[in-house]
């Protein structure tokens, strides 16, 4: 079960796959052979490559999210290019207006300069004729009066209006630099804009492709481990006939106890059951029949389905008004005997502990998938469900019989059944579901799982998520990209404290990132923070980083179950900088794959010169944690004792199904499902018998 990230389904058809084939006689089973070295060799290989898968995965998830943020952004310059265009758009009306106007009085200004021109002829002309000849020379009063105002006034008259047009002119001409000048600025601002637009544009498609190459990658990986798997199955077939009489078997655990989300499903629902196609082999026997379709198999029979990838007991039902292609509809008890949550190697206090905590679990959640027509599905985002492959593999008649030791025993709180969540790893401590969900549960708080034993350890150091330095797939394939030295663990601390003013900030959060992830540059979050606070500034020369988890302590005690701050020691002091955002801010910003996004609890350790940063616990820390159970069986507590440590105040008491239980299916089944049996089994379509089917024969059930 996981809490932050989406995970493909593809992933754990891998892990059944390898349950289903390379179970018998795998791993440590042969430590006296040498197909135990080989084993183990193809093991560790698959894992990393999982890893690796996994890693990639997230990857991608996180250069889509990046391209869909990138796409709001480029939305919003879009609107503000809009605006500009607008204003330029409305600038360059203005300017017409402004330039016809321009215009008109030019040309006014123009015969104001002739009319002056004539005036000033016309007074040298006078200035050079006696004035009683220009009364003289009058014809009559009025024309005198006239000749005298034209004399006095005329040439005032014309240059004060000149002068008048002058300053129109001025003023009008000052109007067009002003708007001329301010629809530059526009485009300008237009041009920076769409080179802004562009760069975002460049920056999604930089994404895209990378997410396109992860996603490549995957596919890649997944060629590869199949691959693996199949060398894995080889060598245990060889060697289940060389050690004919060893048992055991090694699973991978992969969480589980109900993902909140609820992921994605293989198909989307549509109104009713369907129509169906019937094949045996390529034979068509019966044609476009309505669902749904219900395979029977006779007593004592099991399914393949997809060539072997599942083996189911009970009913096998194909639907379309739900979002699986195949529900297993199967009793209650054979479902829980189908988990293939731990390995059936463990110790049997540990199978009984996570018996009941399944069966816990699924009695609580009957409901959970009820409109989908099925009880819960068959992943962690329920429970990790492999049907009958599980109790076919290597060491599977210990699980059985771990289950057959708990029958109907589920946990109670009062008089409610709880949900049992359980996980992989704790890294020494639970948490209480308030802290990852919300929401207070009595039975669901915080924990200590460590004890003293010259030092403080953990029940569930045997995992490899105990304590973990993350990087391309896991701790061993770490390479020089990742490392981590004074420089850049200042940056980490300097970016963090930026951070911290304001850790909601949507701004902030982008400008940490990282500087090809479209973040600022180490000198630019130092000149965001200004002077005095840096790390630099408040501390002198780095020294010493260290965690310091709740409770204030440096070192783990008792108590120690998340990381709350990180303390930095300098020659002029110390300094303690936020855990919450130094957190986000190495996800975000920390050279090559590093990330510690799996957990907030952290160690920080100085080794050969470099600062490495290990996770403790995965994924969610809530309720029974499956290694730490494993590391108490060992230390010889009962399952009872177990259950009660993990689930605060409950009780073991009996449960009766109400009905038969029903899985959702996502690891197998398609458009068309193959199906064979090891027994005869009835086909039925719409409550109708069909055909029915032998023992070895492959049968088709394709959607229409």
């Amino acid at each position: 079960m996981r809490i932050k990230y989406p995970t493909k389904l593809l992933l754990f058809f891998l892990v059944s796959l390898v349950v289903v084939v390379s179970s018998p006689h795998m791993g440590y089973v042969f430590a006296e052979t040498d197909y135990d070295e080989e084993i183990k060799q193809k093991e560790n290989e698959k894992s990393d490559k999982e890893s690796e898968l996994e890693e990639s995965e997230q990857l991608e998830y996180s250069y889509q999210k990046e391209g869909l943020s990138i796409s709001e952004r480029i939305s919003a310059l879009s609107k503000d290019l809009k605006g500009i265009e607008e204003d330029i758009s409305s600038s360059e009306e203005e300017l017409k207006e402004i330039e016809a106007d321009l215009k008109k009085k030019e040309e006014k200004k123009k015969e104001s300069e002739e009319k002056v021109a004539k005036v000033s002829k016309s007074l040298y002309k006078i200035s050079r004729i006696n004035v009683v000849e220009i009364i003289l020379s009058a014809e009559n009063i009025s024309e005198l009066a006239a000749r005298i105002g034209f004399i006095k006034f005329g040439a005032g008259g014309l240059v004060s209006e000149l002068r008048d047009y002058q300053e129109e002119l001025s003023e009008v001409a000052a109007s067009y630099n002003d708007l001329s000048e301010s629809r530059l600025e526009l485009e300008r601002k237009r041009e920076k804009l769409e080179e802004d637009q562009i760069a975002l544009e460049n920056q999604k498609r930089l994404y895209e492709q990378m997410a396109a190459a992860e996603a490549s990658k995957q596919g890649q990986l997944v060629n590869e481990i199949a691959s693996i798997v199949s060398d894995i199955d080889q060598l245990s077939t060889e060697a289940q006939e060389a050690m004919k009489d060893k048992g055991g078997g090694y699973e991978v655990p992969d969480g589980g106890g109900g993902e909140t989300g609820g992921g994605t499903s293989p198909q989307q629902p549509m109104g009713d059951p369907g129509k169906y196609d019937v094949y045996r082999g390529s034979t068509k026997i019966a044609s476009n029949v309505s669902g749904p379709v219900r395979i029977v198999p006779a007593s004592g029979g099991y399914f393949s389905i997809d060539g072997g990838i599942g083996k189911y007991r009970g009913i096998l039902e194909m639907r379309a008004d739900t979002n699986v292609y195949v529900i297993n509809e199967i009793d209650f008890e054979l479902y829980l005997r189908g988990l293939g949550e731990v390995p059936s190697s463990w110790h049997m206090e540990t199978l009984k502990a996570q018996s009941v905590a399944g069966r816990t679990y699924a009695a609580a959640n009957w409901n959970k998938r009820s409109s989908y027509g099925y009880n819960l599905r068959d992943d962690v985002y329920d429970q990790n469900y492999v049907g009958y492959s599980k109790e076919i593999a290597s060491g599977g008649d210990r699980w059985v019989s771990a289950v057959g030791a708990t029958e109907s025993k589920v946990l109670y709180s009062g008089s409610s059944i709880i949900a049992a969540y359980y996980h992989s790893t704790c890294g020494g401590h639970t948490l209480s579901s308030q802290e990852v969900w919300g929401g207070s549960r009595s039975y669901a708080q915080a924990e200590s799982d460590w004890y003293n034993s010259g030092g403080w350890k953990s029940y569930d150091s045997a995992s490899p998520w105990s304590y973990k330095r993350w990087c391309g797939g896991s701790s061993s394939s770490c390479t020089s990209a990742e490392n981590i030295n004074d420089d850049s663990v200042i940056d980490l601390l300097n970016a963090a404290i930026y951070l911290s003013a304001d850790p909601n900030s949507s701004t902030r959060q982008s400008e940490v990132r990282r500087q090809d992830l479209g973040g600022l540059s180490p000198s630019q979050i130092v000149s965001k923070l200004g002077s005095g606070n840096t790390i630099t500034d408040k501390v002198g020369m780095l020294q010493n980083v260290q965690s310091i988890y709740n409770g204030g302590s440096t070192s783990i005690n008792s108590n120690s179950r998340k990381t709350e701050k990180v303390r930095v020691t300098g020659s002029n002091g110390t300094y303690d900088v936020d855990g919450a955002s130094f957190w986000l801010v190495f996800n975000v910003r920390a050279p090559g794959t590093a990330h510690i996004f799996y957990s907030n609890f952290w160690t920080v350790k100085k080794e050969s010169g470099l600062w490495n940063f290990y996770t403790r616990g995965y994924p969610h820390r809530v309720g029974m944690c499956q290694y730490g159970a494993q590391g108490r069986a060992n230390a010889g507590q009962s399952y009872s004792a177990i259950l009660a440590h993990y689930y605060r105040g409950t009780t073991l008491k009996s449960f009766s199904p109400p009905s038969i239980f029903r899985v959702g299916l996502t690891k197998v089944g398609g458009p068309t499902t193959i199906v064979s049996s090891n027994k005869s089994f009835d086909i039925y379509a719409d409550g109708n018998k069909v055909t029915s089917g032998e023992s070895g024969q492959t049968w088709k059930i394709v959607k229409r």
